[in-house]
């Protein structure tokens, strides 16, 4: 898959601070820029699901070749080469038939331990049983199938990774389905069960079943490596008579499950590394709240404003709030903005960033069917 750069690739530039109050100047510089429009011409390549980090951050999944399905597209995060990776022992075919287990998505791969988790989906449709493929790195072949999930009785379920612990080898995995039942208070349709798994050792272990009358939000989960927890969000933007939603937190070792609740909409979360502190954006009132994770008390809250897609650290005490207008650095003791870029300076047209990544000293600015890197060199490291 070839790229392209933009601009002045490499030539730092200096964030605008029109508008917001704005602190000490950051630089910041597009290092890559990769297309994710649809090609249906070789090399293939479609981008159907969320980007996502793999290899400790090394890589990001960013799609598959059309023609076949035993490949998945990488970008690398150092060299900034886009790859293809072919995962051994799996049907190379386009179109699936029925029952015929095809890869869906990656959902760990560290070369570290020399293992990777591929999910596997039958006809390569959300309505197909889940298996997860454990698979050999170093001798690059398939080692087992792990059964993640049934779909029937349900209509569909979705199978979304919320992290992986390189020191266990375990990886966590949230399954969601709907439930057969009356329609909910705010018209989203009956009731939704969220499961999470752990897998480990070829066995995948149940940890933690929520049922709730609302479903989740896609940009959830959220995954917690240091305290070994994740947070599950309710998706709910419809029904004024519900002023709030529920964030489900759920200890990974012992199973606990504890609900806070907070307005609703909630497009970003991010755990704080002490441990009791979590922060979140709400779409509906524009603001980014800190909040008490036992309580659910709101500590600080600012307002930003709204349309924005992802919340998390960009360096020690520093969050990066991605909407689509801007880009906000937010000091997380106070919430004091101390500095912005809106993401028209490098890029042409309207900007919506949802699917966007934060990662420590880096963004992975994702707007519509454009992929742009974007460094800031003046943070320091996490």
């Amino acid at each position: 898959m070839k790229s392209a750069k933009v601009g002045a690739v490499g030539l730092a530039l200096l964030l605008g601070a029109a508008g917001a109050a704005a602190g000490a100047r950051t630089r910041y510089r597009v290092v890559k820029h990769v297309p994710l429009d649809l090609r249906t011409e070789e090399p293939s390549f479609v981008c159907l699901d969320h980007l996502a980090l793999l290899d400790r951050g090394r890589l990001a999944f960013i799609g598959r070749p059309i023609k076949d399905r035993s490949m998945f597209t990488v970008l690398d995060l150092k060299t900034l080469e886009v790859r293809n990776l072919t995962v051994p022992d799996t049907p190379r075919v386009q179109v699936a038939a029925k029952g015929v287990l095809v890869v869906d998505k990656p959902l760990y791969y560290d070369t570290g331990n020399g293992t990777a988790g591929i999910l596997l989906r039958a006809g390569g449709m959300v309505s197909g049983d889940a298996v997860l493929l454990e698979w050999n790195l170093r001798a690059n072949r398939a080692l087992t199938l792990i059964p993640l999930a049934q779909v029937a009785p349900s209509p569909y379920v979705g199978v979304d990774m919320i992290g992986y612990d390189p020191a266990r080898r375990e990886c966590f995995i949230e399954i969601q389905r709907p439930l057969q039942g009356a329609k909910s208070p705010t018209g989203q349709g009956g009731r939704y069960e969220l499961v999470v798994l752990g897998v480990r050792d070829g066995t995948a272990r149940p940890i933690a079943t929520i049922t709730t009358t609302n479903r989740y939000t896609s940009k959830s989960p959220y995954y917690d490596p240091v305290h070994r927890r994740s947070a599950h969000v309710e998706y709910v933007e419809i029904g004024g008579e519900q002023a709030e939603t529920g964030v489900h937190l759920v200890e990974l070792d012992s199973g606990r499950v504890h609900e806070i609740k907070l307005p609703r909409v909630i497009y970003g979360w991010a755990f704080d590394p002490d441990g009791m502190t979590g922060y979140a954006y709400s779409n509906t009132t524009g603001e980014v709240l800190k909040v008490d994770l036992e309580t659910g008390t709101v500590l600080r809250q600012a307002t930003l404003g709204r349309y924005g897609h992802g919340l998390d650290f960009v360096a020690p005490n520093t969050l990066l709030l991605m909407r689509n207008a801007r880009l906000h650095f937010l000091d997380a003791r106070t919430l004091r903005e101390t500095g912005g870029v809106a993401p028209s300076e490098f890029h042409r047209g309207s900007t919506h960033t949802e699917g966007s990544i934060v990662m420590p000293g880096r963004a992975l600015v994702r707007i519509f069917y454009q992929l742009y890197v974007v460094d800031f060199p003046n943070l320091p490291p996490r």
